[in-house]
């Protein structure tokens, strides 16, 4: 099975997308596309789990200061998408997965580790929570489906 990095899915409105936001980035970044982001004095630079985020990168850094960035914004009812992983090692999906709260981490698989992955192992910090599998129970490195939780929301320009 591939490893999936994180992306929005689907939103729990009616007609609606994804909110995008465009920020300058900050300098000396390296987060990739589907890493979460958090604004800083209003630029765009990579979120560390503990913490919270703002959104998800659309794109890699440039590495450039300044460099326009597109953001998925978090809206607490979306869904978004990502392989589940133990430590950023690989994790076979299982029911008992539904409702765990987590948070994420890169992968360490060969060929991957470029992607960020929901944390099955790190249950002490509440980043967000998985809400059902989009892969088949007893799937290596299968998709969940997961929600952001408020307590990591960080508003725009702090």
């Amino acid at each position: 099975m591939a490893v999936y990095a994180m992306e929005w899915t689907k939103s729990g409105k009616p007609s609606s997308g994804h909110l995008v936001q465009t920020h300058p980035e900050a300098a000396a970044q390296s987060f990739k596309r589907g890493d979460p982001v958090k604004l800083v004095a209003g630029k765009v630079t990579l979120a560390v789990d503990t913490e919270g985020s703002y959104g998800i990168s659309k794109r890699d850094a440039s590495g450039v200061t300044d460099t326009k960035i597109q953001v998925i914004v978090h809206n607490f009812d979306d869904l978004y998408t990502a392989s589940l992983s133990a430590a950023g090692a690989t994790s076979t999906l299982a029911v008992t997965n539904v409702g765990v709260r987590c948070s994420y981490i890169k992968s360490t698989i060969t060929g991957n580790t470029t992607k960020t992955v929901v944390d099955l192992s790190d249950a002490q910090t509440d980043v967000l929570v998985i809400v059902g599998l989009k892969d088949p129970v007893g799937t290596v490195d299968g998709r969940v489906y997961f929600r952001w939780l408020n307590a990591q929301f960080i508003p725009a320009g702090t």
